[in-house]
C-alpha cells in the first residue's frame, strides 16, 4: 500500500450470483461502461442460451462487481473442457477488498460443477496488478498474444480493440 493509503474493510455483506437483466444498466456504473451497452445485452443473451455464466456480485440491488465465463472453449492443446473467464471488473469504490477473488472463486466453482477441469484467463501485458492476482490464485502464463474483441458502440459503429495479453491457465 502506498503513503496515505489504508486497507478498508466491507462491513456489508454482498452477495454473488447470477445476472439478471434489471441488473445490466446497474452495470455501466454511472456511465463508465455504457459504450458496452450493446455487447452487454449480447452476453445476456448468451447467457441465456447457456453459452457463458455471467455472475455479479451485489451490495443491496447494487452490482459492485462482475466475472463472465465463455462456456464453449476448446484447446485441445491445453486440456478440455476449458472455461474461458472474462470481463472481471469491481466496481472503483470497492475495488482491494477481496470482491474480484471471490468472483473468481465462485466462477472455478461454476465450472468445476459443470465439469470443467481447466480454467483460462487473459489478461492485458501491462496490468500487472491482475496479472499478480491470478499467478496468487494458482493461474499461470503459457503464451502471450495480441488479444482481439470488438463491440458496436451507441452510434452503432464497429469498435476495435487490439491489446497484447498473456493468457493464463490453471487446473481446477
Amino acid at each position: 500500500m502506498g503513503r496515505g493509503q489504508r486497507r478498508v474493510r466491507l462491513e456489508a455483506e454482498y452477495v454473488i450470483r447470477e445476472v439478471r437483466p434489471t441488473d445490466l444498466p446497474l452495470l455501466e456504473w454511472y456511465g463508465t461502461y455504457s459504450h458496452l451497452r450493446n455487447m452487454e445485452q449480447a452476453n445476456l443473451e448468451d447467457v441465456a442460451s447457456g453459452r457463458k455464466l455471467w455472475l455479479v456480485a451485489v451490495l443491496g440491488s447494487f452490482p459492485i462487481g462482475h466475472i463472465k465465463v465463455n462456456l464453449c472453449v476448446e484447446d485441445r492443446t491445453r486440456g478440455n473442457p476449458r472455461g474461458y473467464l472474462f470481463a472481471l471488473r469491481v466496481f472503483e469504490p470497492f475495488q482491494n477488498l477481496g470482491i474480484g477473488t471471490e468472483l473468481i472463486a465462485a466462477a472455478e466453482e461454476q465450472l468445476r460443477w459443470r465439469g470443467y477441469h481447466f480454467a483460462s484467463i487473459a489478461v492485458a501485458i501491462t496490468n500487472d496488478r491482475a496479472r499478480r492476482l491470478y499467478e496468487r490464485l494458482g493461474y499461470r502464463v503459457y503464451r502471450e498474444e495480441i488479444g482481439r474483441w470488438q463491440y458496436v458502440d451507441l452510434r452503432g459503429q464497429l469498435q476495435r480493440v487490439e491489446e497484447p495479453e498473456y493468457l493464463m491457465d490453471k487446473p481446477l
